[in-house]
């Protein structure tokens, strides 16, 4: 059996600005462990159940590049990016960039997308597969 470690949450300092020097020490912990992977969420906003939305949040794929180049073995992923966050294209380069900058690294973990209110975020037309997000003004 492997295990990895989800970090779900960026508040492991009061400082907002020390937040990656947090997940990046999880992270090296988790890989001289042994640890088989590492999650952040892609999430714009905080998650029911998980904090308060006015929470920072590190942008997922941003950490995912920054902790690639800072770690060696670990794999890393996002658990997981909704389909609809960005424009297809966009988002293959992106995941192929963290792969190539984590030297095959990365687990592509892709869903539906279920939080309305990150989608409503966006301020755009992507719907998630499900076809569950409708446009809204905010």
């Amino acid at each position: 059996m492997r295990f990895g470690i989800h970090n779900s949450s960026w508040l492991d300092t009061p400082d907002p600005a020390a937040a990656f020097e947090a997940v990046k020490a999880k992270a090296l912990w988790a890989e001289d462990h042994g640890f088989v992977w590492f999650s952040v969420m892609d999430h714009m906003i905080q998650i029911p159940r998980v904090g308060a939305p006015d929470e920072p949040v590190i942008e997922g794929w941003t950490a995912l590049s920054a902790l690639a180049a800072v770690t060696s073995r670990i794999r890393l992923a996002t658990l997981c990016t909704a389909v609809g966050y960005r424009n297809p294209a966009h988002f293959a380069k992106i995941a192929a960039s963290v792969d190539l900058i984590s030297r095959g690294r990365l687990t592509l973990g892709i869903g539906a997308g279920f939080f309305e209110d990150t989608a409503g975020s966006l301020q755009n037309d992507q719907r998630c597969a499900s076809g569950r997000w409708r446009k809204r003004s905010i």
